[in-house]
């Protein structure tokens, strides 16, 4: 269902030449690209739970978007573009594949990702569900749409 790895790695040059527009070194790059893949997921929980209805539509299409992305380039662009950068062989899987006592390799970073991604995605409708379509509210109040 990818596509091939030539242009998978066409897009992972296009994504880095663009980032080094921002002057800063690969490393540094790298960095800040990891410490983002890390904390979204929290803080997009932390959104859901406090935002409004437009902002969770919001989030739910990214986060189905993401889902897309790494199904298409067969894992996650994010961490390609990390290793990449800054030469490091660590994703933000490699903590549950220890935990796990798994080893850490391509094929098990993959299908543990398919079962984290499964869980968020479960966990951030579930999350959706109960804000705005279980509890007898109308999803769409007036205030939904004021910054």
């Amino acid at each position: 269902m990818g596509v091939s790895k030539e242009y998978r790695n066409e897009v992972i040059q296009y994504c880095i030449q663009q980032l080094k527009r921002l002057g800063l070194s690969e490393k540094t790059i790298g960095f800040f690209m990891r410490a983002y893949h890390v904390n979204m997921p929290i803080y997009f929980f932390i959104i859901m739970i406090h935002g409004s209805y437009a902002v969770n539509i919001g989030l739910l299409i990214f986060l189905f978007g993401a889902l897309i992305s790494f199904l298409v380039f067969d894992g996650c662009i994010l961490s390609r573009i990390e290793s990449t950068l800054d030469d490091e062989d660590i994703t933000v899987v490699d903590p549950t594949l220890e935990i796990l006592g798994l080893e850490v390799n391509n094929k098990n970073r993959l299908e543990v990702s398919y079962v984290i991604a499964g869980l968020y995605l479960t966990m951030s409708i579930l999350i959706f569900w109960i804000r705005f379509l279980g509890g007898g509210t109308p999803p769409i109040t007036p205030g939904d749409f004021v910054p």
